[in-house]
Parts: C-alpha cells; sequence; structure tokens
C-alpha cells in the first residue's frame, strides 16, 4: 500500500521513458504549431490587414457608390473581422467551433474574392486579378487543410465541435446578408 510513492518499486525504463513522451505530447498539444500556427497566427492577421488596406485604398471608390453599397460593405466587413478575430482566439482556446468558424471565414473570403475577380477586379493594387488568384488558391489550401488535418483534429476532435449559441445568429445574419447583396448587387 502506498500513497503516492513507492520506494521497493522498480520502475521499468521503457516504461519510464513512454510515460516522458506522453506527457511531452501532452504538453505540446496546448500549444497550436506547424501549418496550423501559420494559418492562425500568420495568414488570419495578414488578411485582415491586406483586407484594411484594402478597404483604406478604395474608400473612395465606395464614396459614391450608394447606400446600399456602403452599408453591405460594413457589415460584410463587420462579419469577416469578428470571424477572423473569433477563429484565432478559438483555436487558442480550443473551442468547439473553432473549424466551423474558421472554414466559414474562409469560405466568406473565398466568395467575396471570387465574385471581386469576376466584376474584374478593383482598381487597387490589393484587388487586382493576381492578388485575387493568389487569395483564392491559399483559401483553398487552408479549407483542405482544416477538412483533412491531423493537427486540427486533435485540437478541436471532430466529436466535440459544435457551433456555440452566440455564433449561430450571426453566421445566420451573415448568411442572410450576403445573400441579399449577391443577388440585388
Amino acid at each position: 500500500d502506498f500513497a503516492d510513492e513507492c520506494p521497493d518499486v522498480d520502475l521499468d525504463a521503457q516504461e519510464v521513458e513512454r510515460q516522458r513522451v506522453k506527457e511531452e505530447e501532452l504538453a505540446k498539444s496546448d500549444g497550436i504549431t506547424g501549418f496550423l500556427a501559420f494559418y492562425v497566427f500568420w495568414s488570419i492577421p495578414i488578411g485582415i490587414a491586406l483586407t484594411i488596406v484594402s478597404l483604406f485604398l478604395g474608400a473612395a471608390q465606395a464614396a459614391g457608390s450608394g447606400i446600399f453599397m456602403t452599408l453591405y460593405a460594413i457589415a460584410f466587413y463587420g462579419f469577416y473581422f469578428y470571424f477572423s478575430a473569433y477563429t484565432i482566439y478559438a483555436f487558442v482556446k480550443k473551442k468547439s467551433d473553432a473549424v466551423f468558424i474558421a472554414k466559414y471565414q474562409l469560405i466568406i473570403l473565398f466568395v467575396n474574392n471570387l465574385l471581386v475577380l469576376f466584376a474584374g477586379g478593383g482598381d487597387t493594387m490589393l484587388d487586382n486579378p493576381g492578388r485575387l488568384g493568389a487569395s483564392l488558391i491559399w483559401t483553398v489550401v487552408f479549407f483542405v487543410y482544416l477538412v483533412m488535418s491531423d493537427d486540427v483534429n486533435e485540437r478541436i476532435p471532430r466529436e466535440t465541435r459544435k457551433l456555440s449559441k452566440l455564433n449561430k445568429p450571426l453566421v445566420i445574419l451573415s448568411l442572410i446578408c450576403g445573400q441579399r447583396s449577391v443577388f440585388s448587387g
């Protein structure tokens, strides 16, 4: 009988090593590393920064586009920034809706860039067809990664994934705003 230790027990060296490796794996799982870290800590913030720059460069064009397009732009970019920031937060905090929101954010970005590309691109350097094409490719790469990655599945296991009560109405509202703008504009 012993409580925490027993001095008479001789542990197998292999078992001690297995336990050490297991503890290292557990400690590692709390951090975001590899391609997931690139996506969460580099790609999303860079995407937000490029979007902000693009907004400032295109602000003069939007001024004459009418109230509906201005309200759409405010709603679209508001949802885009929220879902982007929430993706970072959700992956760091291991929230159950991290993967769904990340995929949804990528879909918003993809559809917007595709529509801009089909409309002939914008007049700013950030809305040119080359940048939009690269953005579309990276969006698909990140989406496929989120679907197929073992790293993502280990961080947020599929069986624990669900959309939070806070984000359900935001997703629905953003879908309604997006649908109305695509079919109205």
